[in-house]
């Protein structure tokens, strides 16, 4: 593999991990289809004629939905750290004002 050409799961990887949902599903439906008709025989056609190509469009498309809900779980689990630790915070600074 020439190492100057970018692979499509980097391609994909990177707009589906700082998006939300439909931008990582947009996003993997937009890799799919550019590696079917940039890198599938026949090129430069949206049509596929091996199988084994079209497991590979269907991995970028899972790929990239993965990613997606992923990210949506890493964001939702940060904000759910960050009141927690606002709490525990609140209740530090309760527990200073009872001990004076």
């Amino acid at each position: 593999m020439d190492s100057t050409r970018t692979s499509p799961v980097a391609a994909l990887l990177g707009p589906a991990a700082v998006s939300d949902r439909r931008g990582a599903a947009a996003t993997a439906v937009a890799a799919a289809q550019a590696f079917n008709f940039f890198h599938t025989r026949p090129y430069y056609t949206l049509r596929v004629d091996d199988r084994v190509d079209l497991i590979s469009i269907g991995l970028l498309v899972v790929a990239g939905l993965v990613v997606g809900e992923l990210t949506v779980l890493r964001r939702r689990r940060s904000v759910e750290a960050r009141e927690r630790a606002d709490d525990l915070s609140d209740w530090a600074r309760l527990v200073a004002l009872a001990a004076r």
